[in-house]
Parts: structure tokens; sequence; C-alpha cells
């Protein structure tokens, strides 16, 4: 973070408080994005089957569903237990006080979603969500449940027998979402420095410029630096003069991330050999050596690199993985106890919801 708004530093110094406006965006963003899903998922369900066949309402459902299951996704990243609501919102009543779910149920009801989305888009029907884009980010949800067979498994029906390193870096998307210049987004605006009509908010780290390899070729695929010496991201590098207007796309999953779950979840059944594949087809395209030695005693760090590099400026993959695999203290230091591996719920939510009770260690 190099910018000036507070509300941001907040994140930056890993002390996010309950009164953060940032917070408080980004939890009702994803709050609206399920909600719309539960609408559009009842409309649907409702309208006549006079020229709307049962098999296009269902593929129409399935993008809802993922859409939600996308949101419930970050939602548990960021706050662990938050209330799972499946049915749409339409009034101000008692009904809106719900109590949070854990994150067990959370995740229960993402993979049902998104099976359903697998299962039932119709990609000639689809508003860019597919079939295969679930069974990718059912992956990821499976690896960070610790269920590693089935990670495995929709892992590779992903990448279906795909070599990863034949496809160029930061091309081999899998979902994204898209925006134009008409309907556009502002992360290039913050990425750049002012002379390319950016407020230079968010920077590479100190850390992530010393993680890359000497000859990792993602390193300037990802980071530019001015003449003065300054480094700035390029993963979103639509440098337009108004902010609000760059046409960047935001990569939701990639098959380097998918053959990396696959690599990780090998490891973790035991079969390196298998999981040595998968990782030295990223680093090969990255321009690296091969890695030979992969074992338990190992297996955290190489994982945590490879996905540092591989991932970097594309969503929340650095804390999430440090979370997960139980590091975050170590690499970002101690916080709140208690609250290391979660936010806090906004002010508001707790203000609105009296069933919605605030992690005491969460309240700075």
């Amino acid at each position: 973070w190099s910018g000036t708004f507070p509300s941001r530093e907040e994140f930056d110094i890993y002390s996010v408080t309950p009164g953060n406006t940032t917070l408080q965006d980004i939890f009702t963003d994803f709050d609206e994005i399920s909600n719309a899903a539960n609408l559009f998922i009842e409309a649907v369900a409702a309208a006549p089957s006079d020229g709307f066949p049962d098999e296009l309402k269902a593929s129409l459902q399935g993008e809802a569903r993922f859409a939600r299951a996308l949101a419930y996704f970050h939602l548990t990243q960021g706050w662990v237990n938050v209330p799972l609501v499946l049915e749409g919102t339409r009034s101000v009543d008692e009904s809106i006080f719900v109590t949070p779910n854990s994150r067990s149920e959370i995740y229960d009801q993402i993979e049902e979603d998104l099976q359903f989305a697998a299962d039932n888009i119709d990609v000639s029907e689809s508003l860019g969500m597919t079939p295969q884009a679930a069974q990718a980010l059912h992956a990821r949800v499976a690896l960070y449940r610790g269920n590693f067979s089935q990670a495995l498994d929709l892992a590779e029906a992903v990448l279906d027998g795909t070599d990863v390193s034949s496809l160029p870096y930061l091309q081999d998307v899998i979902f994204q979402i898209e925006y134009n210049t008409t309907d556009g987004n502002s992360l290039a605006f913050f990425f750049g420095p002012d002379v390319l009509n950016g407020r230079y908010s968010i920077h590479p780290s100190d850390e992530l410029l010393a993680a890359y390899e000497d000859g990792d070729l993602r390193r300037d695929l990802s980071i530019d630096t001015l003449s003065t010496g300054v480094p700035y991201g390029i993963k979103y590098n639509d440098f337009n003069t108004a902010s609000g207007s760059q046409s960047d796309p935001i990569r939701i999953i990639r098959f380097g991330e998918v053959a990396l779950i696959a690599a990780e979840a090998a490891a973790r059944n035991g079969d390196f050999d298998a999981a040595e594949g998968y990782l030295n087809q990223v680093r090969t395209r990255a321009g690296l050596d091969a890695i030979d030695d992969l074992d338990d005693d190992n297996l955290n760090d190489v994982i945590l690199q490879e996905r540092f590099v591989e991932l970097a400026m594309e969503g929340g993959h650095r804390l999430w993985d440090a979370r997960r695999l139980g590091v975050a203290e170590e690499l970002f230091g101690a916080l709140y106890e208690g609250c290391d591996d979660r936010w806090p719920y906004p002010t508001r939510e707790i203000d609105r919801n009296p069933n919605l009770e605030q992690n005491e260690a969460c309240n700075g």
C-alpha cells in the first residue's frame, strides 16, 4: 500500500478494525452478489415453461449458483463464519436477522452450487461461466478443505492432459470478469504510477520483488520499473487517462493455478513424482529449472513460493495460503489474539443484525 486512504492502510498493516469503510463495502458487495443470485434463481424457477425449456432454466441457474459460490468463497476467506442465505431478500424485516453459519456449512453449499453449475451450464447459452470454470473453482475449494484426492481428481479433469508449459502466462485463463472502457474498472489506475496517469496506491512489496528467482520470466510479465527505479504492477496495464475506464479483466482462475492445485494435492497424498510433474510444468513455462527433491519437509515452502510468484497481484491468494497453511503470523506478524484468521464483521452489519455477534478478539 502506498496510497492515502487510511481505511486501506489498515489492510497493509494487518490491523483492520470493525469500523473500516473499505471492509464494510467489500462485505456488502459480496452480500449483494449472493442476494442477486438468489433472486435470479427464484425468478428463473418461477418463469413459465413455454419457450423456456428446463435445460435452459438449469443452465441459467447454474451460472447464478456459480456467482453465488464465488461470492461465498470470498466471504468465508475473509470472515470464516458468515450468514448463509439461500433465499432472495425482498424486504426489511426480522427475516434478515440471520446468524452466521460455520465455514464447513458454507463450503458444503459452495461445493453443491459448483457441482450444479458444472452439471448444468450450457456453454452455448452461457454469459461467461463454464462447466470447466466451475470444476476449477471446485478444485480450489477441495484443496482448501483438505480433501486432496477430490482436489486432484477435479484439477486433472480440468487440465484433461493439458501441459501448462505450452500455455502463455496470463493467457491461460479459465474464467475472468471482463471489462471495457465504457464499463471499466480502476485497477490499472491504482497500480499505475502518476506518470502513467495512475494513483500508485498499490505496488509490489519488497518481499515479492525478492521472491522471483533469477531468470523467472513471470517477473517482467508482472512488474515493470520506471527509469526512476519505481516498481509497479503491470498485470492490469490499461493505463487509460480516466480512472474507472480501464478494460483490464479480473482473472478469477487460470490453468497455472489448477496445475499448482494438482501438484499440492498429489504431494499431500504422497505422490511426489506426480506433484513434481505438475509443479514443473509451471516452472518450465517460467524459464526455471525443474524441482526434483520435493518431499514432506520442503512441501509447504515450495508451494508457498510457487503460488506467491505465479499468482501475485491476482487476488487474495497470498493471504489465503498463509492462513490455510498456518503461517500467517510468521509471515505477517501477530495480530489480535484469536483474530489472525479472519476480518472483523463490519460495525454496520453488527448494528443492523442483532444475531451477528462480533468476535471479541476482532474488536481492535
